[in-house]
């Protein structure tokens, strides 16, 4: 973990972000767990591989007090976090974010992906229920929807554009469950 060694909070942050860097790889996306009072975002690196948490301390791979969507000191320190790594946002598209949105790159630029873009809904797939689960501490989203077959689960969950991690589209069908994650389609 990091520690506030003195001299500007902007620039702590800023030397934090590039020492992650260092360490894991380039930063690739940015997923907002929750909102205030309890803000948890997952700062992922280099291909998804490596995930970082900020949020209430876990004691491991901690960064603590960044806030994204909120107004006041946690945005400033974050835009100063995310600039250090290549995503140049302002304070106000940081205060924008909301609970289930990402930040991606997108031909070289930082572009905030909303919660309702992810999600492809329609068609012979009906939604369910969505519950928040702690797994290890941290939040994990679950989507679930019935299909009538496995053809129509397969092709709903094809369609679906999941970048964040924690965030799981289950789909049961007559002849079983499919769940889509980050890393693709698997049966349940």
């Amino acid at each position: 973990m990091w520690r506030y060694d003195g001299g500007s909070v902007e620039g702590f942050y800023a030397r934090m972000s590039k020492a992650l860097i260092a360490k894991y790889g380039p930063l690739v996306s940015v997923d907002c767990k929750s909102h205030f009072p309890k803000f948890e975002i997952w700062f992922c690196y280099k291909d998804n591989i490596m995930r970082v948490y900020s949020g209430e301390r876990t004691g491991h791979y901690d960064i603590h007090f960044l806030s994204l969507g909120y107004v006041g000191e946690g945005p400033r320190y974050a835009r100063h976090f995310l600039a250090a790594a290549g995503f140049d946002l302002t304070v106000d598209e940081i205060e924008s974010i909301r609970p289930g949105d990402s930040i991606v790159m997108r031909d070289g630029k930082a572009v905030i992906m909303r919660k309702n873009e992810k999600l492809v809904e329609g068609g012979e797939v009906t939604f369910l229920r969505e519950e928040t689960r702690l797994i290890e501490g941290a939040s994990a989203t679950y989507r679930y929807y019935k299909a009538p077959s496995k053809a129509a689960a397969l092709d709903f969950l094809n369609k679906q554009n999941i970048i964040e991690q924690m965030f799981y589209v289950a789909v049961e069908a007559p002849d079983g469950r499919w769940v889509k994650d980050w890393m693709g389609i698997f049966d349940a």
